[in-house]
């Protein structure tokens, strides 16, 4: 039995695209994975993202959100 593991990258990156604000822990995990990968600023963060998703399809408010977090 194989078993696979996405990249944290990957994980960030799905985490930012589907992140539901509110009761869920997406919000956390998105920190919790931005220190991991020692993310510092909104350009990393986004180049990161465009890796795996259309930029366009990016919530604004999770925009904000890393922008908040990490400035640029």
């Amino acid at each position: 039995m194989k078993l696979y593991v996405p990249s944290a990258e990957y994980m960030l990156a799905l985490k930012c695209y589907s992140a539901r604000f509110g009761k869920s822990k997406d919000l956390e995990d998105i920190i919790y994975l931005i220190q991991h990968l020692n993310i510092k600023t909104f350009s990393q963060a986004i180049d990161i993202i465009e890796k795996f998703f259309d930029l366009n399809a990016l919530r604004g408010e999770v925009r904000e959100f890393l922008l908040e977090k990490l400035g640029d």
